[in-house]
């Protein structure tokens, strides 16, 4: 950020003493005043608190992002925890993270970072996947529609009203639920030393041994195939923690290998249960691997949110998810307080398990503690959190900062300010970068939350409505990045210059409340009820037919 900008950030008091030959500069930050972050995070209501806080005053660290990532020689290997629970600003720091990694020239030692984070009740697709086909939006949306009656989201309860994101990020792979009991990782390596499996079969390192965790608990072990809950016979809480052949993380009855591998499939009849899914993004220097896991998740909801009702009547272009059976890691209990712990306990083990494997030892925390009272540093440790970075307070740099500048020019005791020459002030270098980290992920909040972003990103697709039951009769429309660009079928061009269902709708955004009031308008008559189907199968998002933020 040039000088310039960064004072834009700054509020300048000048003042100056006529008594004392002395003038008074003073800088002081725009954003030391709490705001509120919850429009900025897409929520109405205060988010509720993260599992992995306790972690931050269990092992306190002086790090902040621009202290750490932003150093003119970090350390080769980085730990960030995030406090947040908002997925826009997760999603955002974790790219933000990745956008500012630097890769040792020399490869031949290894770096890397450790990003842990946890959102609130959420539905994340991948970058080039249907909206409309993956994800169940008109229950989701239901979910923002009375404010009054939201509840507080609590580990594994799977209340109704719980306020619930939809999220495109920036990386590929099918869609996901999480919520607070949903762990999730990501993992950054210099491109040459990027293995797709080597951090899934960390993490099953890491985990080995809480597989079926409460095993006293009164429920039976469940399995979501994403559509339904069903009780199995299966006993989940023998199975082992494995990595398939599909890089998922899986309860598996087949053989793992020490590194977290199945080099056994289970027996035939005996399928292997998913805990786990991944995502990766590789750029020229520089790759990632990040996943969820399922450790005390509210499974239900998979099926509630995930369960697309238009999936099989639209066909096209992007990544289609693939459905899978999936439980937690911890089966038969969880609630509350107990599986936030949980959660916390996993974490914990990753961290401990990733200072193993590049040779920190299992005491990441002591070792960065110890190195810098060495003078050194092997590993650095930063605690991200949402308030304090958005407010860009970090630090005694971001606090009241004061510059104070002697005039050596006197006479008779009356300052003589004629030839004053004013310095040209820089600002702090570590407030300069805080401004310049904020702003950045702000803006990358400001474009996750964008309905351009999360609806206008849909590659093209057709979706097909059905006018009798035969099926043989139906409308097509065809859309590219939300927008509707052609309608086919039977009356959807009038005679004589009456515009029909094309004219009406092509050009306008792809939406179930437009596309089921123009069905309604001209094929109503034909097929009652066509408009409160396509409204139904597809949803309403006001947001992204009028351009407001989500």
């Amino acid at each position: 950020m040039s000088p310039s900008r960064g004072l834009h950030h700054l509020r300048l008091h000048l003042r100056l003493n006529i008594r004392t030959p002395t003038l008074h500069l003073r800088l002081r930050n725009l954003h030391t005043t709490p705001r509120n972050l919850y429009p900025l995070s897409g929520r109405p209501l205060p988010p509720p608190q993260s599992p992995l806080l306790p972690l931050t005053h269990a092992h306190p660290t002086q790090y902040t992002l621009p202290t750490l990532l932003h150093s003119p020689t970090p350390p080769r290997h980085q730990l960030y925890i995030s406090t947040s629970v908002s997925p826009f600003f997760n999603l955002s720091l974790e790219h933000h993270i990745f956008s500012h990694y630097r890769p040792p020239a020399d490869t031949t030692t290894p770096s890397s970072i450790l990003l842990l984070y946890i959102n609130a009740s959420s539905v994340v697709i991948g970058r080039n996947q249907n909206v409309w086909r993956e994800v169940n939006i008109p229950e989701i949306l239901a979910t923002h529609e009375d404010i009054a009656e939201l509840e507080v989201e609590v580990i594994g309860e799977g209340k109704e009203n719980v306020y619930t994101e939809l999220v495109r990020r920036r990386s590929g792979g099918g869609a996901v639920y999480h919520d607070l009991g949903n762990l999730n990782y990501c993992v950054i390596v210099p491109r040459e030393r990027f293995l797709r499996d080597e951090h899934a079969e960390m993490v099953v390192r890491a985990l080995g041994g809480m597989e079926g965790g409460n095993k006293s608990g009164s429920e039976g072990s469940t399995v979501t195939d994403s559509t339904t809950t069903i009780t199995t016979a299966t006993d989940l809480a023998t199975r082992k923690l494995g990595v398939n052949v599909r890089h998922d993380i899986v309860l598996t009855t087949g053989t793992v290998s020490p590194s977290g591998r199945i080099t056994e499939e289970s027996g035939e009849g005996v399928g292997d249960v998913k805990v786990s899914g991944s995502a990766y993004k590789i750029s020229r220097d520089k790759a990632y691997h990040h996943g969820t896991l399922l450790v005390t998740a509210d499974t239900r909801n998979l099926g509630r949110f995930l369960g697309s009702k238009a999936r099989d009547a639209i066909t096209g272009r992007g990544v289609q998810s693939v459905r899978s059976p999936v439980t937690n890691i911890v089966t038969g209990g969880g609630r509350g307080e107990e599986g936030a712990e949980m959660v916390m306990k996993a974490a914990e083990r990753i961290v401990r398990e990733w200072g193993v494997k590049y040779g920190l030892g299992e005491d990441v925390w002591g070792v960065e503690g110890a190195r810098k009272l060495d003078g050194g540093c092997e590993v650095g440790i930063c605690y991200v959190t949402e308030e304090e970075l958005l407010n860009a307070s970090y630090g005694d740099a971001m606090a009241r900062n004061e510059v104070v500048v002697e005039s050596t020019e006197t006479s008779g005791g009356n300052a003589d300010t004629s030839n004053t020459s004013l310095p040209v002030l820089q600002p702090p270098t570590v407030a300069d970068t805080a401004a310049s980290v904020r702003d950045e992920i702000v803006e990358g909040i400001m474009e996750l939350r964008s309905p351009e972003w999360v609806f206008g990103q849909t590659p093209k697709f057709t979706f097909t409505i059905p006018l009798d039951g035969s099926g043989e009769e139906v409308v097509c429309i065809e859309a590219n990045r939300g927008i509707i660009t052609d309608v086919t079928g039977p009356g959807v061009v009038k005679d004589k210059g009456v515009p029909g269902a094309r004219a009406d709708l092509v050009g306008r955004k792809f939406d179930g409340g437009v596309v089921g009031h123009v069905m309604e308008q001209h094929f109503g008559g034909r097929k009652p009820g066509v408009g409160k189907w396509c409204k139904e199968v597809l949803g309403r998002a006001d947001s992204w037919v009028q351009g407001t933020r989500m």
